[in-house]
């Protein structure tokens, strides 16, 4: 067999076995990153994308163009229609597994050993949430230019690789550790050129500058370079762990440098090294797919280390690595793949409520398996009508003026039946006589001083406010209530008056634990709309300023 064919066949093989074992990912679904990032990319204009390509300069919402244009691209072709967005990461790290392999070529290394590094970066576990997840598209467009990159500079074509690296930093900011690495290969392989990498050195130096004191000035956030020893520490431990899969097990690969007297070799692990930098000092954002660049220093090295191997040698390291990769990703699967069913479920039913009800523009976020951001994105990327929606949690300062609206839809998330449940005020909705705590509560009738619900009940502030209908037959108020044991120790002693128009109607000492009902008696009155108050003495402070945990409240016709 021809050489040239042999590895066409190679990397058809690859090809095949690699999507065979991630097959898996076509059944996944958006992250809620992916679905905020594919609703406010559909708004910017082009030239959004297009002009930070020319223009050095670091932004601070962490925009990324490169990646960012990929979710403007795809959500115009492919909306929420998640196969093709799996696709897009799979042809891409294909591509990359190409671009690797003639780099490690151009290093000199045989075919043996170029398969050995190749099959190292295509299998490794980091590169599974890369490919299953369209988060982590920054990941794979910057390791497909910084790959480009490099084989650009091994080739001489300084220009083409300089271009490179700019677009590799705009798909994320690793990137700006490749001129260390190009001056590595000078020192060790190279015929030292210094002069061409000046440009390099001084676009990292524009870029590195603008994105430390941006840093510097954002607070304390998961995005906050941490430079102390117990932080870098603490990354270390995280990613040593990952490139083996056990624990610590990265940190052998220094002992390597001692023993492997192979400049290549030494250039791969530098590389690694470098690339692995940044992440080093976040100890805010510890994730495996964070390897994914610093993976082609490793895999370069570990090529290197192939070649000074005997076939049986390397045949027998990966009869037992990559079946350890492949035990570890259908472990990670199950959970990634039942996360996903519950997500792609939430976004199917908001999205056919929305068509169903154009008219709705103001929501409210309960609890779902997507998170308050990613719904919003769900909402505004499904909705029929353009106009602006506003959006809420139970806990936003805005809510009262969002359930004031004529239309407002209540969003939660069904778990047992594993459905969306939604509860919808329109013009034409009647204030009820009586609140059940529940995901079916209609919101817009609790005023001032209410918890997000929790189970069957909502705690209130120590003193809350609710609006009801009193029917003409209503003889008693209800209050239900729930006592722990934990709130009786810090309150033994309380008492829950409740108001009907400002005018107290009774008053109660909980002096027991558990759940409990209690019932005033009502005096003649007219049907119609009432204003209910709660008040709480003394208050229960747990992280938060307390009154008392409500099961239900309202009028009911008789005691029973």
């Amino acid at each position: 067999m021809s050489r040239k064919r042999w590895i066409v066949l190679f990397f058809l093989a690859l090809a095949i076995f690699f999507f065979v074992a991630n097959r898996g990912a076509y059944k996944g679904y958006f992250q809620d990153d992916d679905l905020d990032n594919l609703a406010f990319t559909r708004e910017l204009p082009l030239s959004s994308f297009l002009v930070p390509l020319v223009y050095p300069r670091v932004y601070p919402n962490n925009f990324r163009p490169i990646g960012h244009l990929f979710y403007r691209f795809m959500g115009q072709t492919a909306g929420l229609n998640y196969a093709p967005y799996t696709a897009f990461l799979q042809l891409v790290h294909f591509a990359n597994m190409l671009l690797l392999w003639l780099i490690l070529k151009r290093l000199g290394l045989t075919d043996l050993a170029a398969v050995a590094g190749t099959l190292f970066f295509a299998f490794h576990l980091a590169v599974f949430n890369v490919v299953w997840m369209p988060m982590y598209v920054f990941d794979l467009l910057c390791g497909f230019f910084c790959l480009l990159s490099l084989l650009a500079y091994l080739h001489g074509r300084w220009i083409l690789s300089l271009a490179a690296v700019f677009i590799a930093y705009r798909a994320k900011e690793v990137a700006i550790m490749l001129p260390v690495i190009f001056a590595a290969y000078e020192f060790l392989l190279g015929q030292k050129r210094w002069r061409r990498l000046i440009p390099f050195f001084a676009l990292s130096l524009i870029i590195g500058v603008q994105a430390v004191v941006q840093n510097h000035t954002r607070g304390d956030t998961d995005y906050t370079l941490h430079f102390d020893p117990a932080s870098v520490w603490k990354c270390i431990q995280y990613y040593s762990g990952r490139v083996f899969l056990i624990p610590y097990a990265g940190l052998l690969l220094a002992l390597l440098l001692f023993l492997v007297r192979d400049r290549r070799f030494v250039f791969g692990l530098t590389g690694f090294c470098t690339l692995l930098v940044p992440m080093l000092l976040l100890p805010g954002r510890l994730f495996s797919a964070y390897l994914y660049v610093p993976l082609i220093g490793l895999s370069i090295a570990a090529a290197a280390l192939a070649a000074r191997q005997s076939l049986l040698t390397i045949v027998l390291f990966f009869a037992v690595w990559l079946p350890w990769n492949y035990v570890n990703l259908r472990w990670q699967r199950r959970a990634v793949l039942a996360d996903a069913a519950d997500r792609g479920t939430f976004t199917r039913d908001l999205t056919v409520f929305n068509l169903d009800h154009p008219q709705i523009l103001a929501y409210v976020y309960g609890a779902a398996p997507v998170n308050n951001y990613g719904t919003h994105a769900i909402v505004k990327l499904s909705h029929p009508v353009r106009a602006p929606i506003r959006f809420v949690t139970l806990d936003d300062p805005e809510l009262p003026k969002v359930l004031a609206a004529e239309w407002v839809a209540a969003l939660s998330w069904d778990q047992t039946r594993q459905h969306l449940r939604t509860v919808v005020k329109t013009p034409q909705t009647v204030d009820t006589s009586y609140l059940k705590m529940s995901d079916e509560t209609p919101l817009w009738q609790l005023g001032s001083g209410w918890y997000p619900l929790e189970g069957a009940y909502r705690w209130t502030e120590p003193t809350a406010t609710a609006r009801l209908t009193r029917p003409e037959d209503a003889k008693q108020f209800e209050l239900v209530v729930n006592i722990s044991p934990q709130y009786l120790q810090k309150i033994p002693r309380n008492q829950v008056t409740v108001t009907l128009n400002g005018t107290p109607i009774g008053a109660h000492e909980f002096s027991q634990s558990g759940w409990q009902t209690v019932r005033w008696d009502l005096g003649p009155a007219g049907a119609g709309p009432v204003d209910v108050g709660i008040q709480v003495i003394p208050e229960f402070y747990a992280n938060r300023k307390l009154g008392i945990a409500v099961g239900g409240l309202g009028f009911v016709r008789a005691t029973p």
